[in-house]
């Protein structure tokens, strides 16, 4: 078994049989993937609860990335608890996604890293939540006007689930309802913060849809999909609204990953035998798995879910090539009046990335 391997099923499964036994060097590469997928602190909390000895160089890193994410987390969360305050006291209604919510999963704050807070608001709302922030002295980075900092504290404001504002053609590849999500929101504790969050099969086709919007890119993600499908599920419901919402797909490609590395809850198991794939998308899932952390077939697979082959290659050209504005996010040095030279940039991206995971998948078969 690789390292590689044995780190996913100390992740996914808890086992961390395959990992007791390795050499310093193997726990050098061990500590290297476990950063770079996300999970550090979820692998020196586990080691440390088993009694997994580490060499004292892992021990070291892993440690002080463990402490430094359960410090800024802390952090995070303590400012969140007065933006929401803040937000009740001015009747702005807000509900918080995924991750923050995730923690509540997790053995303490240090398990799993939090770059931002993803804050869903009513677009009615979406200027005077804006206001009230600025009045907080929350400033926006240079381009990201959706984005709010101060101290620990990014924000990621909403005003629906995967950004369709900024690629209106998302909303032909499928949509959980805004509504829906309000009106099954339920209050949830974490680290002594209370906030609105949606109901957990909500949160599950938010999380498998955003993993698949980033290409898999980070074990975390699927780490957050088992704790959550291992919760007790309303299973009907979950079924129900991916096919009405058309998110049975990513929904699909999401726990596949996880089936290939241990057992599903029996009646999801029951739910992906009734479903397949056409051998072409099935390639491209298993491709974009083999070589997640280069990836950019997630848009690619997110395209099946797109009804028409115009609105398909229309919800690639934005997604591949969106408006001026968001473009310049993605080249944030370039010039606001150079914003052209951004596509051909976006282009020589595209074919260096694809080549390169092209390339990986050579090696691997």
């Amino acid at each position: 078994m690789t390292v590689e391997s044995a780190f996913e099923r100390a992740m996914l499964a808890a086992d961390l049989c395959e990992i007791i036994d390795f050499d310093e060097e193997e726990w050098e590469t061990l500590g290297d993937l476990a950063i770079a997928e996300g999970l550090e602190g979820l692998l020196y909390w586990r080691c440390i609860r088993s009694g997994v000895e580490m060499p004292g160089e892992a021990h070291y890193i892993l440690r002080t990335e463990y402490w430094a994410w359960a410090t800024d987390n802390f952090a995070a969360l303590q400012e969140l608890q007065l933006v929401l305050a803040e937000f009740r006291h001015r009747g702005i209604e807000i509900v918080v996604l995924p991750g923050a919510p995730l923690l509540a999963f997790y053995p303490d704050p240090g398990c799993r890293p939090m770059g931002d807070i993803d804050l869903l608001v009513r677009p009615q709302q979406a200027s005077v939540a804006a206001a009230a922030l600025a009045a907080m002295d929350f400033a926006s980075p240079d381009r990201y006007d959706d984005l709010y900092a101060k101290g620990a504290l990014l924000i990621d404001l909403h005003t629906d689930l995967f950004h369709c504002e900024r690629i209106a053609a998302r909303r032909h590849a499928g949509q959980l309802s805004v509504e829906q999500i309000w009106a099954g929101c339920r209050v949830c504790e974490v680290e002594g913060v209370e906030m609105s969050v949606p109901r957990l099969e909500d949160m599950v086709l938010y999380t498998v849809v955003h993993a698949l919007r980033h290409s898999y890119r980070r074990l975390s993600w699927f780490a957050d999909l088992r704790l959550l499908i291992d919760q007790d599920l309303d299973w009907a419901y979950l079924f129900v609204t991916a096919r009405t919402c058309h998110l049975e797909r990513p929904l699909y490609y999401g726990v596949s990953f996880l089936q290939e590395r241990g057992p599903l809850p029996t009646p999801l198991e029951a739910w992906m035998q009734d479903r397949g794939l056409s051998k072409v998308e099935a390639w491209l899932l298993q491709w974009a798995f083999a070589d997640r952390r280069n990836g950019e077939l997630g848009d690619v697979l997110w395209s099946f879910n797109v009804e028409g082959l115009f609105r398909r290659l229309q919800f690639l050209a934005q997604t591949y090539f969106p408006r001026p504005s968001v473009m310049l996010q993605v080249f944030p040095f370039l010039p606001q009046p150079l914003f052209p030279l951004a596509y051909g940039l976006r282009f020589g991206q595209l074919m260096f990335r694809g080549g390169k995971q092209l390339a990986g998948l050579v090696r691997k078969t």
